[in-house]
């Protein structure tokens, strides 16, 4: 689009994480740069930490004064164990520069049909994006299959619940096998494998896992594994368990 691309990195040695004094730093490179519009997840993608919904307003604030666009990626906010909690979607009156992103594909589980959308009281800039859209952005197989997933918000709350069992499971075997997991509170987890290789050898074990090197800050070694069902979770670690034997054999 032509667009001048700024990234604002986060610190391995605070988590990955949003703390009070790199979002003041944020803030001063806001105040300085004054963008037209910021773009950030929450919870963060591949990390999965999650910023307080205070901090958050604070950010929306000084994006209003400067006359900055906030763009917050919520697609997992669902998954999370607080959802309504950390949403911005309550404050989207009194912030009209303020952008949010929703999933149905990642909520619901539904990776197949494509189906999202965007929330904002700023009728001018809602309707700027819809010219830009194609005619016929959301099929009609999708759209049937976002009102039967309204019918099922239950699911949510019951996945919500094992995705917190597993999640801590999982990270408690990682660590275990030596890997360096990094705080989450989404339905995935990023962790530092001391073998690059690991991507391949699961892949020849007909596991897959997400290789992050191609993430702006991240390197070699970096990997993210979603939490599944406990059997699945379960031949995830037997698997590493395997390779990390092989490893300690050469």
């Amino acid at each position: 689009a032509g667009c001048e691309v700024e990234w604002f990195f986060l610190e391995e040695q605070e988590g990955f994480g949003l703390p009070k004094d790199r979002l003041m730093l944020l803030r001063k490179r806001i105040m300085e740069c004054r963008p037209d519009v910021i773009l950030l997840a929450n919870p963060s993608n591949p990390v999965g930490y999650l910023v307080q919904r205070n901090d958050l307003l604070e950010l929306v604030r000084l994006c209003e004064d400067v006359g900055t666009t906030l763009v917050v990626d919520e697609c997992f906010m669902e998954l999370t164990g607080d959802p309504k909690g950390f949403s911005l979607a309550a404050h989207l009156k009194e912030c009209p520069r303020l952008l949010l992103l929703r999933a149905f594909t990642k909520s619901f589980a539904i990776p197949g049909i494509r189906l999202g959308y965007l929330l904002s009281e700023n009728g001018n800039a809602l309707e700027q994006i819809g010219r830009e859209l194609p005619e016929w952005n959301v099929s009609v197989p999708a759209q049937l299959a976002g009102v039967a997933a309204l019918e099922e918000m239950g699911h949510l709350q019951r996945s919500r619940e094992v995705i917190a069992a597993e999640r801590a499971f999982l990270s408690s075997e990682l660590r275990e096998l030596g890997a360096k997991v990094y705080p989450s509170e989404a339905d995935f987890i990023l962790f530092w494998w001391k073998d690059a290789g690991l991507y391949q050898k699961l892949l020849k074990r007909s596991i897959l896992i997400r290789d992050c090197r191609d993430y702006a800050g991240l390197k070699e070694g970096y990997f993210r594994v979603a939490v599944k069902r406990h059997g699945e979770n379960e031949a995830l670690i037997r698997a590493i368990r395997e390779v990390r034997a092989g490893e300690d054999k050469t």
